[in-house]
């Protein structure tokens, strides 16, 4: 994964983080779990996706499908 790809997929899994501390309304230390555990739940969709072979909607390095579901799936 390519340096811009990383940044990039950060930025799009804090964005689900935000969202959903935005609907949930939690404290500000929430925010920061919520952050953790969308960026974790990205990378770890990321892993299985290349472990698997199994590209859901992929842009240019990033399987941002498989990524965007862990990291909803983790935050829920």
């Amino acid at each position: 994964m390519t340096f811009p790809a990383l940044i990039f997929s950060i930025i799009i899994s804090s964005l689900y983080a935000t969202l959903y501390h935005f609907i949930r309304g939690d404290s500000a230390f929430h925010l920061f779990v919520y952050l953790f555990v969308a960026i974790v739940g990205f990378f770890v969709g990321q892993y299985l996706d290349n472990l698997l072979n199994f590209h859901f909607y992929q842009i240019g390095t990033i399987n941002f499908g498989t990524g965007s579901f862990f990291s909803i799936v983790l935050l829920l």
